[in-house]
């Protein structure tokens, strides 16, 4: 029902500002509905989504257009995404610098998601989970994985890492980037089953940085299924051949 009356709201709005957006109208670009924050620095905010059936992979925009005009997408508004369907992996692109209060909580089908090193802000309880029951399958209702590309996001003032994770969700691995030291240095509560470090260099997980990865990333590329281990090498919030380049890059350093 909510959805419903959301989406009357939406379509009211889209024709009252057929004649040009203003602050405060939302739109919608392919899956995802916006809130327009400023039309003179043209800026908005993703405010809705809701997939039905659950893709496998969506990548949320740092930059989307729409009459004409970009945006620059700046965050996720509470409960964008709680209690709904979208997809199995979710991308957060590099520039969105918030996500709101609830904006993940009791997602269903969500597996992996990928903070970007732009975040600055996480709401309250943005990932809260569900502990599994004899009805909802382990991983129904919570992230199995959340991958964050900077761990500065969790030391953040107004972040308190066990506001943001501790205890709302279960059974879940947080990776945090390769070399950021010991997780336990970043109080992040009893919410997490484990930790893990992870390298965006190692796109097929093996712990190993060479030839491998480039194999999987290419391989990755020609048959554009998702997989569970970011291969979004360069943060950007896409998957194409700036990754290879970038792998290619940081393979030639090495040697």
């Amino acid at each position: 029902m909510r959805r419903f009356y959301f989406l009357i709201i939406c379509a009211v709005a889209v024709v009252l500002s057929s004649h040009g957006a203003n602050d405060g109208d939302y739109f919608q670009v392919e899956q995802i509905w916006y809130k327009v924050l400023s039309e003179e620095e043209g800026t908005a905010m993703v405010e809705y989504c809701d997939i039905y059936p659950a893709i496998d992979l969506l990548i949320i925009p740092n930059t989307v257009s729409y009459q004409g005009k970009n945006y620059r997408v700046k965050g996720i508004s509470p409960r964008a995404f709680s209690q709904k369907e979208s997809a199995i992996h979710i991308v957060i692109s590099e520039g969105i610098e918030t996500i709101g209060y609830y904006a993940f909580a009791y997602t269903y089908k969500v597996k992996t998601i990928v903070i970007p090193g732009s975040i600055k802000e996480i709401g309250p309880m943005a990932f809260r989970g569900k502990e599994p029951d004899v009805e909802a399958p382990p991983g129904t209702y919570l992230p199995s994985e959340i991958y964050v590309r900077s761990a500065e996001v969790l030391n953040a003032s107004d972040n308190t890492p066990e506001k943001m994770f501790g205890e709302t969700l279960n059974f879940a691995t947080l990776y945090l980037p390769l070399g950021s030291g010991d997780p336990s240095n970043y109080t992040l509560g009893s919410g997490f089953a484990h930790y893990g470090e992870f390298s965006p260099y190692d796109v097929n997980g093996d712990k190993l940085i060479n030839g491998g990865d480039v194999t999987a990333l290419y391989s990755h590329l020609l048959d554009g299924k998702p997989v569970a281990y970011p291969v979004d090498v360069n943060g950007d919030g896409y998957f194409n051949a700036t990754d290879i380049t970038t792998l290619y890059s940081h393979l030639l350093d090495d040697e």
